[in-house]
């Protein structure tokens, strides 16, 4: 958003506060006529006739406060103004607040002018009580009423024109502080608007009826009366229109925007517009939005680096101290892999090695197993872990027998391969600590298919499988099993029958 933007929006609001307070001024002769008594009248026309009084309630008080009005203000002049408010948590809450601390700065410029009018009117011989007692009630309403038009016209301006286009930089501690007005306050306010203020000019409007029956002059010209009710009314009706928008426009951006984050939306945010429950509910709502969206960045990340099956089972309710579970175990090694290392720079074994893991990834999944580790050149498949899955033993086999295939049709220069299955109880689950763990299978079973794996280099096989994993297996479909023999694997103290295919 350009600097021009924001330093038109900060003039306007700067002419609104002018303009707010110069209505009430200007509607001081009419609205005398409702507070000070009709034989006193007069006193009021030689008054605003007195240059010391016009300067010293009216002008002086201006001249005061309007340096401090710009100086709150001035910063949205900044040609740079977007920038540094994304930087100063000073400025952020200053744009949140600026409408209630500019409307309490014209109220002082008001409340300097009611004491010197006041001063003034003390020291001046012939002035009758009644008329200054009438003109300080008389005086404080209409400084009511200029922090009120003031205030409800600055906070539309802010809450439409600036704060949502600034609002992703609300920091939370923004949102803190004296002057970022409650709901309570707001409805205070609202209430001394719309009632307040109303019923104190209809209760004078009574009492002077009360005091000048029966009157022998005209007190008030019907049509006055008719226009001020007339007034109250249609004032009314639009300070409420506004306070109910400043509840409920919000309210519906926020429950359009929780919708939109349960069907996984997360980049959905929603403008911080004021500093009280609301706003801060909102500010809640985009951190929780943020929050989501990288959990989600880190829920794929970690899909990435582990199966999404073991991502799903770790980020859900999987156990620390796993479970038995009876499944296939798939281990895949590359013969002569390091001479292969030798004759190919690092970056030609690191594509190869990716074009390798990639078609086990994928040869692997497509059989419901997953690959559970990648060991330098070797990986290892399971099945049946985490995922159920009842035919575990023919699909390692099919994977197997898939994968040997595939890696035989991968162009160029490559290792041979060496495959193992085996299948047997282990314990599956996460393992590890509290701050790092990982998802694993421990057992007997894993060894063995480890060993029947190496096993190939000494037999010249490059798939073989245990006896276990045959009598699991249906024999339907499946090429026909050769029998290696019974063979003392390392670290076994009995024999394990072994099958080629």
């Amino acid at each position: 958003m350009g600097a021009h933007y924001f330093r038109n929006c900060y003039i306007g609001m700067l002419t609104i506060s002018f303009l707010s307070n110069a209505i009430v001024v200007g509607s001081i002769t009419w609205l005398s006529g409702f507070f000070i008594a009709p034989e006193l009248r007069y006193l009021s026309r030689i008054i605003d006739s007195d240059p010391v009084i016009l300067f010293s309630s009216r002008i002086l008080p201006f001249v005061v406060v309007m340096p401090f009005i710009y100086k709150i203000i001035s910063p949205g002049f900044y040609s740079d103004f977007a920038r540094k408010i994304a930087d100063s948590t000073k400025l952020q809450k200053r744009a949140l607040q600026l409408p209630i601390l500019v409307s309490l700065l014209a109220t002082t410029g008001w409340v300097i002018g009611i004491f010197s009018f006041s001063a003034i009117l003390l020291f001046r011989p012939g002035i009758p009580g009644q008329f200054i007692w009438d003109s300080l009630i008389f005086t404080w309403v209409l400084a009511a009423m200029a922090l009120l038009i003031c205030y409800y016209s600055l906070e539309f301006i802010n809450r439409r024109l600036i704060m949502p286009k600034i609002s992703e930089q609300i920091k939370p501690e923004a949102l803190m502080g004296a002057f970022n007005l409650s709901i309570r306050m707001r409805l205070v306010l609202h209430l001394l608007a719309t009632l307040g203020l109303p019923l104190i000019i209809l209760a004078r409007i009574i009492f002077f009826l009360d005091a000048h029956k029966p009157a022998d002059f005209e007190y008030l010209a019907t049509r006055d009366l008719v226009l001020l009710l007339l007034l109250i009314i249609v004032i009314g009706i639009m300070l409420t229109w506004l306070q109910s928008k400043f509840i409920s426009a919000p309210l519906r951006e926020m429950q359009s925007a929780t919708t939109r984050i349960q069907t996984g939306e997360f980049t959905t945010s929603v403008s911080v517009t004021s500093g009280d429950e609301i706003g801060t509910l909102a500010a809640d709502i985009n951190a929780m939005a943020r929050g989501l969206a990288e959990r989600e960045e880190m829920r794929e990340t970690f899909g990435r680096m582990v199966d999404p099956s073991v991502r799903d089972y770790l980020l859900g309710s999987g156990q620390l101290d796993g479970e038995l579970r009876v499944i296939s175990v798939l281990f895949c090694d590359l013969a002569g892999f390091t001479g292969f290392s030798e004759k190919h720079s690092p970056a030609e074994v690191v594509k190869f090695l990716n074009r390798y893991f990639e078609l086990a990834q994928n040869v692997v999944s497509a059989h419901g197993g997953i690959i559970n580790k990648f060991i330098g050149d070797a990986f290892m498949a399971i099945f049946n872990a985490p995922v159920p899955l009842e035919t575990h033993a023919d699909a390692a086999i099919a994977a197997a027998l898939q994968f040997r295939t595939h890696y035989s049709d991968l162009s160029g220069e490559k290792p041979g391969i060496r495959l193992g299955i085996h299948s047997g109880e282990v314990l599956a689950g996460r393992i590890g600590s509290e701050q790092r763990q990982e998802y694993t299978v421990i057992g007997d079973a894993v060894n063995v298919a480890a060993r029947i794996e190496a096993l190939g280099k000494k037999v010249g096989e490059n798939l073989l499988l245990s006896d276990a994993t045959a009598e699991l297996a249906a024999t339907e479909g499946m090429p026909q099993l050769r029998k290696i023999g019974k063979i003392m694997l390392r670290g076994k103290s009995s024999g394990t029958v072994v099958y080629a295919l």
